[in-house]
């Protein structure tokens, strides 16, 4: 008899790198209930920088956490966290830091621009930025990810997606995720939302994916 479940999905939320241990990684790999997604706090890409943060762990030990997970888990969405702006960034730490995020196996970022707050370490720290400088990072580091999250969605064309249906969309189509965050936009009927359907990935933006529901074509 199969193991009965109380619920399909479940999602991890942020988990930050130095407690993501090689036991979690082998259960998320053999789990049919945990999504392979994880959102996982950067915040750096240059060592220097996530020192003055006080960060417990290194770009390498970053690097080899990703290597871990995609190689236990092939089609796992990888979220980052970054700051930029952060006291102290110089164009050097922050184009290395660029360098290092470009080259990382994620899906996507959350950029956040570094900004002061009163009583703040971080606020009484020599070499204050100025907003300017903040935003045009900002706004590089944005690209970039944009950029990767098209290049992860379509590593996925061509392949079927289980999809938990949301909802009616634009145009008509229905909405969902996949398990591994990705969204999905298919026609179907309306009566579908609230259960998994197979979807037959076919195209890919900025937006998510889209496809035909696997026996509907």
């Amino acid at each position: 008899m199969e193991e009965e479940r109380i619920v399909e999905r479940l999602r991890v939320g942020s988990v930050e790198p130095q407690e993501i241990s090689q036991a979690m990684i082998d259960f998320l790999a053999a789990s049919k209930v945990i999504c392979p997604h994880l959102h996982i706090p950067l915040q750096s890409g240059a060592d220097s920088v996530l020192g003055r943060m006080g960060r417990r762990y290194t770009t390498g030990f970053f690097r080899e956490l990703v290597a871990r997970l995609t190689a236990s888990v092939p089609d796992i969405c990888i979220g980052i966290d970054l700051i930029t702006g952060f006291p102290g960034e110089s164009d050097e730490e922050f184009e290395a830091g660029y360098r290092f995020v470009e080259e990382l196996a994620v899906g996507y970022f959350h950029v956040f621009p570094y900004s002061s707050r009163p009583g703040t370490a971080a606020a009484a720290m020599a070499g204050q930025l100025p907003s300017t400088v903040i935003k045009a990072r900002a706004e590089r580091l944005r690209r970039l990810g944009e950029r990767k999250r098209l290049l992860f969605y379509q590593r996925f064309i061509g392949q079927e997606l289980s999809v938990l249906v949301q909802g009616e969309g634009t145009a008509g189509l229905l909405t969902g995720l996949a398990r591994n965050y990705l969204p999905v936009r298919f026609a179907g009927e309306k009566n579908l939302a609230n259960t998994e359907v197979l979807v037959t990935i076919t195209t890919a933006d900025a937006a998510g994916v889209c496809g035909a529901q696997v026996g509907q074509e």
